[in-house]
């Protein structure tokens, strides 16, 4: 059983959003998930739907030794998901349990009956914004502890305080605990957003790994909390959705991976326009189509790589149009000799024209459009001399609010 505590001592980082949608993902891969909420807000309970009254007994009774833990849970909305509720009433376990022996390993010993009964394979515990006594059980009972941090300063002072308090745990424990941050609300479209996020990539303390995932403003996330819901349950085709996913299926490739040391792969974020302007090489192979070769351009953010020329043509691909899958993206190819300018928006660039897209024009009308992103589903569009339209060449199509529809493409 692996246990992941969602830390972060300062409050509005998108700390119990993150915890949900963890455990929400973890469970869609089937995975037998718990998530344990230690906060007295209980905001990861009211955000599953729930609420104090759901359950007559949650996590208070737990941490003060009147229930066990498996005596507590409540299934989640989504299968393999059950939940420990939090009520108000833990704001008053510090006072209680003062002076109590073991007082910060009683979530651990609660933890360690499910050990032996293997009813879970993970445990998510969503930690309240401070740094009292329910922190430092989530601390003694956690394999790994997750900083989500949004870009600002406080975040930052937040997260070196709290790498100290980890360290301290670590010494009295006798344990190494591996702390991953990633960066919570991000909203690339502003110099001013781009600008935080580098100097969070720049400043965070090394003895946290910043994670390539990067969890973006989205509407949804809200709107699936006011529900009850995770957004899963809302919205599949969200950047929420995108980047929960993404994010849980990196921290399960750290822990097999043994949690190995990240570079400094917040490079996107660099501000100014001379980021947009700069060209970079990966190599990605075509996975479809049978098409060989590959394409050289602007790698996606999320990689580390350096500064070189222009791609060149793209090789094997002449007669083929609509989105080509290659590896790490897709090419969009669209043949119009009449078009003077043709452009590509869609819910991998924040529906912006040709934000983050490499362009190349053939002699005879062709346009490629090369789109990096995450693994995932997207809705997207062509722009031809300023009027949009649906791919032709894409028979993937969904109806959009505006009453028509949107191509879809597969990364």
């Amino acid at each position: 059983m692996h246990t992941q505590a969602v830390v972060n001592q300062k409050g509005g980082c998108g700390k119990t959003t993150t915890a949900i949608h963890v455990a929400t993902f973890l469970a869609r891969q089937g995975r037998r998930t718990l998530l344990v909420d230690l906060d007295p807000q209980g905001h990861a309970t009211l955000g599953l739907g729930l609420t104090s009254a759901a359950s007559s007994q949650g996590t208070y009774e737990v941490l003060i030794g009147t229930r066990g833990l498996e005596e507590v849970l409540v299934e989640g909305p989504i299968p393999n998901l059950a939940i420990a509720t939090a009520s108000i009433s833990l704001a008053a376990v510090e006072q209680l349990l003062a002076g109590r022996e073991r007082r910060e390993a009683r979530l651990r010993d609660a933890l360690a009956t499910l050990t032996e009964t293997a009813r879970f394979d993970e445990v998510v515990l969503d930690c309240p914004p401070s740094l009292g006594l329910l922190t430092f059980n989530g601390l003694w009972a956690a394999d790994r502890v997750l900083v989500p941090i949004d870009p600002s300063v406080f975040s930052l002072d937040g997260l070196q305080r709290l790498c100290e308090t980890i360290t301290l745990v670590e010494a009295t424990s006798g344990r190494v605990i591996p702390r991953d941050a990633v960066l919570t609300m991000f909203d690339r479209r502003t110099r001013f957003g781009r600008d935080l996020a580098a100097t969070v990539a720049d400043a965070h303390p090394r003895e946290a790994a910043l994670l390539r995932s990067r969890v973006r403003v989205c509407t949804r996330l809200r709107e699936a909390a006011l529900r009850g819901v995770p957004v899963t349950e809302l919205d599949i085709h969200c950047n929420g959705f995108r980047d929960y996913r993404a994010l849980t299926d990196e921290l399960l490739d750290r822990r097999e991976q043994g949690g190995a040391p990240l570079a400094n792969v917040c490079e996107a974020a660099q501000a100014g326009d001379q980021a947009s302007d700069r060209v970079t090489l990966t190599d990605f192979e075509v996975v479809d189509h049978s098409v060989t070769g590959s394409v050289r351009g602007p790698a996606p953010d999320w990689l580390n790589v350096e500064p070189i020329a222009p791609f060149p043509s793209v090789a094997g691909v002449a007669g083929v149009y609509g989105p080509i899958p290659i590896k790490g993206g897709v090419i969009v190819r669209f043949r119009d000799p009449q078009a003077k300018e043709v452009k590509i928006a869609g819910s991998f660039n924040d529906w912006r024209p040709d934000e983050n897209v490499i362009t190349r024009r053939e002699e005879d009308g062709t346009w490629q459009k090369i789109v990096f992103a995450h693994p995932g589903s997207y809705e997207y569009r062509l722009v031809v001399d300023g009027d949009w339209e649906a791919d032709p060449n894409n028979e993937a199509q969904v109806a959009n609010s505006l009453g028509g529809v949107n191509s879809v493409l597969h990364v």
